[in-house]
């Protein structure tokens, strides 16, 4: 490729980024559309700019790169292993069962054995850059659906592995292995040694990094870590999306996690578009032309099987009925992984040419498809799904009609609920909003009004009229969700004053980051009460427990306040906790003999 041809390229790039990009999202239909389209419009089944598009397609795989080393960032380790049984209840089964459904209907289609595996397995795994992407546009990564789509995504890249090791086994023809790729326990080796040495080298090497107070040098180091991390993992055997989300994780805790965040987010929106174009470019409408009927209808059925698989199975993750159909729908493409796949197969001869053009174009479909269906759900099936939960039209969040001064209580559990009873006694407005469709219904039976909405997203928000309420009352049961909720309120208004319920000491510290002052725990004063009352029990007079017990919670709320500048600091924290109990146990003493003394 030429220079001329290079910048050619770019403003090709460039120019459908621009245009075709920015009119799908105004219609509704998100991004990756626009950049599928306009990979199909520059691509040589049309206007040809790029007639080769294997040009790019590597280069593009650096958007998907980028994109799980920031899912990474977000995963400290120790999450991680907290995640391994959702790993394997959720993203085995998946794979298992969709791929046994795709293989009986390839033999049945009298395709070879071998094929039909290697194909069914490539089709069960999902796009991990369409899945995420639609999640973060919906800003939806930390939800429920986030929270169950993200192992199953995990899986995925870490099946391929194994995929791609047994690949050379199901050959028809014996291929040395490539001179770059190491036996399987070699890999292994290198992998976990990368992890323990990434894990004590990469801060102290920002550190250096950052001593040079040049931002362009952190940059290169930031790329230089996610690309060699990636590169490193694709030379010993494994993806190199699965060295990129490494290198993520192992920095998941570091003081740098923001700056890298920031820095490496541009280069992925751009080389993330890029993939999606080089899939847009790889459409062969020649092929679709000669027998459409054929090419949409495996492209439906692929979709159809995976909804269905992923729907029965998303029963065990404790999720409502419309959460259930959207995570479906976000995995019901064949991904990026079918393109590996299927290519390293034809390279080995276990699958032909045709058939690898046939499901490219299959795959590509099935991707196309996604971003339609999630505008279907947001549009219909979620009002359809709503209006049989018995959940009236005006009842959702995006209806509210009330303005002007009035409290908006997010969450109308057994907290949010004192709130709210104590306000609507005193006559004063709220708008509540609650994410349980099951629960809205129950507490509509006792004359509640409550609207339907998730609250960590920004839309239903903006809905709820925050701007003009003279108060939000935050008590989301989940402390992720809360906090996500939280800190879009912070950042899009400002002054409106939260007054948050904490589930525990973690939560809370993080709410006060926020610079949020009105935080209740949920069980400190009920614990306290019933403290005061045991006391009373052993003989103290009311008014000592009642001196006693204010004590206690003025030093216990002093030792959450001070340590929250440190709180992450586990050590530092210790120490003060330590501290802190000594000058607590003093006081109380001193307290309680000058009481006695009183008496």
């Amino acid at each position: 490729m030429d220079f001329h041809h290079f910048i050619e390229l770019t403003l090709a790039f460039l120019f459908c980024a621009m245009t075709l990009v920015s009119l799908t999202v105004k219609l509704g239909f998100g991004s990756v559309i626009g950049y599928l389209l306009g990979g199909l419009i520059i691509g040589p089944s049309c206007l040809q700019v790029i007639t080769d598009p294997t040009q790019i397609v590597h280069f593009s795989e650096l958007g998907v790169i980028m994109l799980l080393f920031l899912i990474g960032l977000e995963l400290e380790p120790k999450h991680l292993l907290k995640m391994k049984s959702e790993i394997l209840r959720y993203g085995f089964p998946q794979v298992l069962l969709t791929g046994a459904v795709f293989t009986l209907f390839l033999l049945a289609m009298d395709t070879d054995l071998k094929a039909s595996i290697l194909i069914s397995i490539s089709l069960a795994f999902s796009s991990t850059a369409l899945a995420l992407q639609i999640l973060q546009e919906k800003n939806a990564l930390k939800t429920s659906v986030g929270k169950r789509t993200i192992p199953i995504i995990l899986f995925h890249d870490m099946a391929v592995i194994v995929v791609l090791a047994i690949l050379p086994l199901l050959a028809l023809e014996s291929q040395a292995p490539s001179s770059h790729k190491l036996p399987i326990w070699q890999g292994l080796l290198i992998f976990l040694a990368t992890a323990i040495l990434g894990h004590f080298l990469l801060n102290p090497l920002f550190r250096i990094v950052s001593r040079t107070k040049q931002r362009e040098i952190f940059l290169a180091a930031s790329l230089f870590i996610v690309i060699g991390m990636a590169y490193l993992m694709e030379m010993v055997g494994f993806s190199m999306a699965l060295g990129a989300f490494m290198a993520g994780v192992l920095l998941a805790d570091s003081e740098f996690r923001r700056q890298l965040e920031i820095d490496i987010n541009p280069f992925k929106g751009l080389f993330l578009g890029l993939f999606f174009m080089s899939v847009g470019m790889s459409i062969q409408l020649d092929l679709f032309t000669k027998d459409p009927f054929s090419v949409l209808g495996y492209a439906t059925f692929v979709v159809g099987v995976k909804i269905a698989v992923i729907y029965f199975l998303s029963r065990q993750m404790q999720l409502a009925s419309s959460d259930r159909i959207l995570i479906s729908i976000l995995l019901s493409q064949a991904g990026q992984f079918a393109f590996l796949i299927l290519g390293r197969a034809k390279d080995l001869h276990i699958i032909s040419s045709e058939e690898t053009n046939f499901f490219f174009l299959v795959v590509t479909l099935s991707m196309i498809a996604t971003p339609v269906l999630i505008v279907l759900f947001d549009k219909y099936i979620i009002a359809f799904i709503n209006k049989n939960q018995s959940i009236d039209v005006d009842d959702h969040v995006k209806d509210i009609q009330e303005k002007g001064h009035h409290v908006v209580i997010i969450g109308y559990g057994r907290f949010g609920q004192i709130s709210g009873r104590l306000l609507d006694s005193l006559n004063i407005a709220t708008t509540i909003i609650d994410h349980d469709a099951t629960h809205i219904n129950g507490v509509k039976q006792f004359d509640h009004k409550v609207f339907y909405g998730d609250a960590s997203h920004f839309d239903v928000i903006t809905s709820a009229h925050i701007s003009e309420a003279c108060a939000v009352v935050l008590a989301i049961d989940d402390p992720e969700a809360s906090f996500t909720c939280a800190q879009i309120i912070r950042e899009q208004y400002p002054n409106v004053n939260i007054f948050a319920r904490a589930r525990n000491r973690l939560h809370y510290t993080k709410l006060a980051q926020l610079g949020i002052k009105n935080i209740k725990r949920e069980t400190f004063d009920s614990s306290l009460n019933l403290a005061k009352d045991l006391l009373v029990s052993f003989g103290y007079e009311k008014s000592a427990a009642e001196e006693l017990a204010g004590i206690f919670e003025k030093q216990d709320q002093k030792l959450l306040d001070d340590s929250i500048e440190f709180f992450e600091d586990r050590k530092k924290l210790i120490q003060f906790a330590k501290e802190a109990k000594e000058t607590l146990i003093q006081e109380i003493l001193e307290a309680d003999e000058k009481l006695r003394g009183e008496e």
